[in-house]
């Protein structure tokens, strides 16, 4: 594979990395309940909807600025946005949101329960409820699924 489709895969881990900062802001301001609330998954209001799309937005717009403004080459465009979703969605923002803090992954993460990947990765490992280990089961999945879609383009490019 390419180098820049390494790199796409490196500003993906980026953007996520950025996506877990966001997280830890948004926590600290109070605006969305206290700190113990909202490291469980109780936000106050409509919050994960617009957590969602304001963060994919911000992808989508890194990846138009990366298409408009560095390479216009679209199967790599299509990685470098493609990357942070996958990722996002697998689960590594959660760990990074937790590791920034400098705390642990909990070991249960019942508000992760209801995410369509996560949750599913936890139910296919056999456990009713995300634990840590299916988190990162489910991350490394992410990664993977990350490389086969970057390999995928390098291959159509």
């Amino acid at each position: 594979m390419d180098k820049k489709y390494k790199t796409g895969l490196m500003l993906g881990i980026v953007l996520v990395a950025v996506i877990a900062l966001f997280d830890i802001i948004s926590m600290n301001s109070g605006m969305f309940g206290t700190t113990d609330q909202y490291t469980n998954g109780v936000f106050g209001g409509d919050w994960w909807s617009l957590f969602l799309k304001l963060n994919l937005a911000i992808i989508v717009a890194f990846g138009a600025g990366y298409y408009f403004f560095y390479k216009k080459d679209l199967s790599e465009t299509i990685g470098v946005i493609a990357t942070p979703v996958i990722l996002w969605f697998f689960g590594l923002s959660d760990v990074l949101f937790f590791w920034f803090q400098g705390k642990v992954v909990p070991s249960v993460l019942p508000w992760l329960n209801d995410s369509l990947i996560i949750g599913t990765v936890t139910s296919l490992l056999g456990f009713t409820t995300v634990t840590s280990l299916t988190l990162f089961v489910s991350i490394i999945l992410g990664f993977a699924v990350s490389y086969g879609v970057a390999k995928l383009l390098w291959k159509v490019n």
